[in-house]
């Protein structure tokens, strides 16, 4: 892990994600030194995208992004989840939304194949190259999850009972708002979004 105890600790205090798929964005090249302390393009997570590739968290530095976290199974928590960001899109002029990044990372990444994944994007009927639904190495889940501020619990059914949060990243990767729970008002999100 590149980040130290300290910028974890400032990321949760400041919070108190039949045709071929879309060609995915190139990965930027971000000087890493260059951003704030609190951002979490500090956190050094392979991620793997629905694409099948290997992405860094920094990838989505210079623009908005919407974080969460899912996983791809989930029978009814998530779908919330996804329709709540989908709503939220909606109040965005076609600008606002073209600049504004999707980023859920899985919950359960022993599950969530590329292939699992882009049959998420698939079923969701979301924009595959503005959201990337990715997997994390297994020993990364509770790292993201605890700088997003997301609690989750395996339950017997196999089910993964958790939070659902939504955090608006600033272009330099500052968590700058947050809507704790399903079905909230996103009018909070896209205020923050638009101040940038």
């Amino acid at each position: 892990m590149r980040a130290s105890p300290l910028i974890l600790t400032l990321s949760l205090a400041l919070l108190g994600c039949g045709s071929a798929p879309p060609a995915p964005e190139p990965a930027a090249t971000v000087d890493l030194d260059a951003l704030p302390g609190d951002s979490l393009y500090h956190l050094d997570v392979a991620l793997t995208d629905q694409h099948g590739q290997s992405v860094p968290l920094s990838l989505f530095a210079g623009r908005p992004v919407i974080v969460s976290m899912f996983y791809a199974s989930c029978p009814s928590a998530c779908p919330m989840l996804v329709a709540d960001i989908q709503r939220l899109e909606e109040q965005l002029t076609p600008e606002e939304r073209a600049q504004t990044r999707v980023l859920l990372v899985s919950l359960d990444p022993e599950q969530d194949s590329p292939a699992a994944l882009q049959a998420a994007v698939a079923q969701y009927g979301v924009d595959g190259e503005r959201w990337r639904l990715t997997a994390p190495p297994v020993d990364q889940v509770r790292t993201i999850a605890a700088v997003l501020g997301i609690s989750y619990q395996a339950v017997q059914s196999g089910e993964l009972h958790h939070s659902s949060i939504l955090t608006l990243l600033d272009p330099q990767g500052r968590p700058t708002a947050r809507l704790d729970g399903l079905r909230q008002d996103p009018a909070p999100l896209v205020a923050a979004l638009r101040q940038m």
